[in-house]
């Protein structure tokens, strides 16, 4: 990556690296993103810290904006789906939230505003998948109010 991120047109584009493990968070990888003004995606994602957890250990923000990305775990989710309207409680795939993640939805919002309080201009990017709660619309409408709340 070293020798990649030097390469990108940052001039004309933004750009994020999202980890999907996370023994690859290390202070030498957020160090290299920060160096390149390159995005350290933040995600919700079963193989990664908890964002707490991780902003323990250190300062995620790397880039000129924040991206965060609400991932789940998909063989769950297709399987608890799958039960649901195997049983008759559910209909279809992907039109309502299957399990209420609020709490944990909101507490990443609370801990982002933090993180922004000392750029409150600096851009934030919130991707939601399906596999995160069941409906990425209705997660998405979650996050924007506890992202609203005082």
């Amino acid at each position: 990556m070293a020798k990649f991120l030097p390469q990108l047109p940052s001039e004309d584009f933004r750009f994020a690296v999202e980890v999907r493990n996370g023994r690859w968070l290390r202070q030498a990888l957020v160090d290299l993103l920060r160096e390149h003004g390159v995005a350290l995606v933040l995600n919700n994602y079963y193989t990664m810290p908890d964002l707490g957890e991780m902003r323990q250990r250190m300062d995620p923000i790397t880039g000129d904006f924040l991206y965060l990305r609400f991932l789940g775990d998909r063989k769950r989710m297709d399987e608890h789906v799958e039960g649901l309207i195997s049983r008759g409680e559910k209909q279809r795939h992907w039109d309502k939230l299957v399990w209420d993640r609020g709490v944990e939805t909101g507490r990443w919002a609370q801990q982002v505003r933090e993180m922004m309080e000392p750029e409150p201009e600096r851009e934030v990017f919130a991707f939601f998948n399906n596999d995160y709660a069941g409906y990425a619309p209705d997660s998405l409408g979650i996050f924007a109010r506890a992202w609203k709340e005082d």
